[in-house]
């Protein structure tokens, strides 16, 4: 901003004699090569990203008072104040409050086409139904074919693949890595009548040599502990799967007799000739007509006669004075904005499955108000901070996002920055036990907060480099930037 207003009035001191009448201005802003050279001079030593903005706000002011000039009577007066709007360029987030977390686009049209991509993965699975999942998705979800659960009696051979593709055999092999047996069905028989059906839960895979051997126990009717082997063989080239199990019946002091039914196998398949078992992603693109606001509507009322005045005589700069008052304002405005939508985005949060809920009341010494003065502190960073970095997690894991920003109102904020800041000495013990500044996520977040964001609201906020506009969080475009008449 200083740099702005820096460069703006060694300009005018260096090229005073060059505009001198309204023909001078109206010839400094038409000729092209002259307008260049005053946006040079305008936007030296700004930074690269900053000044390719600043850029773009000046051509479009120069298009908009080339047509205003053009619109004005031929009055010699009026055409002259037309072409006088120099504009001093203002940058309304060059001092954030939480429009911090905003990425700013300008743009030289007033209606903007947003393109909202939405990535959808259809599934056909290996009964031939079809599943479509909008990705990336909540943890509680995977995007693949169904996983094939089948239970599969003993002593005799099964062929996993004609059975789950009777006519497509062929063009599928199983998957090494997901045959698992998870449990097995047992019926017991005591001697003097009455049967037991039990399920034993287990982990059996099969070795290297396709060989599935495992022991495992239960107990009998009569509470005696049964030894039982598993054995088995798997064909991975033909689908064949046969097993056995063996009750040890030596060392067994029970006389309950078993009947083994069958052992719970689950299966994945590759296909090879087959669309059965893929995952086809589809972008759907869908464009959101944007009426971009020209500017906040901020008329200025300063008559000539007083900017004279208070410049030569009071040493103030009324014009400078009026734009950092209106720029403040904006801000604040803008910070209004930004609470609003992310308040509008929560049940998309909620959806992606990046929201929790913390409950501080059973924290606080009075549970009919939220007035964060806990019986002890540990207890609320303990109730806040992994809910905090449960959400960071999510948005890691869902979106390749990490973020900067904890928004939120003004007490919770202040919470916030106390809980940053503490650690805990023990005495008696060396060092120090509890957190600083460099020992978690949640310790480096930069904390934002405003007014319009009530108490009860944390959001976690990301901001996307400049060249990345399509992964940004909150995206504000600017039509028709803030300048003031001189």
């Amino acid at each position: 901003m200083d740099n702005l207003f820096e460069n703006y009035e060694l300009f005018l001191r260096e090229h005073s004699n060059d505009i001198t009448s309204p023909s001078d201005a109206i010839k400094l802003i038409a000729d092209k090569s002259m307008f260049e050279s005053y946006v040079a001079a305008l936007t030296d030593s700004l930074e690269p990203k900053v000044r390719a903005s600043v850029v773009n706000i000046c051509n479009r002011q120069r298009s908009m008072l080339l047509t205003e000039a053009a619109n004005v009577p031929a009055a010699q007066f009026g055409f002259g104040w037309t072409v006088l709007s120099l504009p001093i360029l203002v940058d309304i987030y060059s001092e954030p409050l939480i429009a911090e977390l905003c990425n700013v686009y300008t743009t030289d049209s007033p209606i903007a086409s947003i393109p909202y991509a939405k990535i959808y993965a259809t599934t056909t699975n290996y009964d031939g139904t079809t599943s479509e999942k909008r990705i990336p998705i909540n943890s509680s979800g995977l995007v693949r074919a169904n996983l094939v659960t089948q239970a599969i009696p003993p002593a005799e051979p099964y062929n996993i693949l004609t059975e789950t593709f009777p006519t497509t055999s062929a063009s599928f092999r199983m998957n090494r890595r997901y045959l698992n047996v998870t449990s097995i069905s047992i019926t017991a028989t005591a001697s003097g009548g009455g049967t037991v059906d039990r399920t034993i839960t287990c982990n059996f895979r099969p070795d290297n040599r396709s060989q599935i051997l495992d022991t495992f126990t239960f107990l009998a009717n009569d509470s005696a502990i049964i030894e039982c082997t598993f054995q088995g063989h798997v064909n991975w080239d033909t689908g064949s799967i046969f097993y056995n199990i063996v009750v040890d019946d030596e060392n067994s002091t029970t006389d309950t007799s078993f009947t083994i039914n069958t052992a719970t196998f689950n299966f994945r398949f590759t296909p090879i000739t087959s669309m059965v078992g893929r995952t086809k992603v589809t972008p759907k693109v869908e464009m959101t007509d944007v009426t971009i606001d020209q500017g906040e509507d901020f008329l200025l009322d300063l008559p000539v006669e007083d900017i004279q005045d208070y410049k030569s005589i009071f040493k103030i700069d009324l014009a400078r004075l009026l734009s950092e008052a209106i720029k403040q304002q904006i801000m604040l405005n803008k910070d209004y904005d930004l609470s609003y939508f992310l308040q509008g985005a929560q049940t998309d949060i909620n959806t992606n499955g990046a929201q929790v809920t913390v409950d501080f009341d059973k924290y606080t010494q009075s549970a009919t108000t939220l007035n964060y003065a806990p019986t002890n502190i540990l207890d609320v960073f303990k109730n806040i901070s992994p809910k905090i970095a449960y959400v960071m997690g999510m948005i890691r894991k869902n979106f390749n996002m990490y973020p900067s920003y904890m928004v939120t109102g003004l007490n919770t904020a202040s919470m916030l920055r106390s809980l940053q800041d503490m650690a805990v000495s023990m005495p008696g013990l060396q060092g120090d036990v509890g957190f600083s500044g460099s020992m978690a996520n949640f310790l480096k977040l930069k904390i934002l907060e405003s007014v319009t964001i009530p108490d009860d609201d944390i959001y976690l906020s990301t901001k996307a480099p400049a060249n990345a506009l399509e992964n940004s969080t909150i995206l504000d475009l600017i039509y028709k930037p803030l300048y003031v008449v001189n």
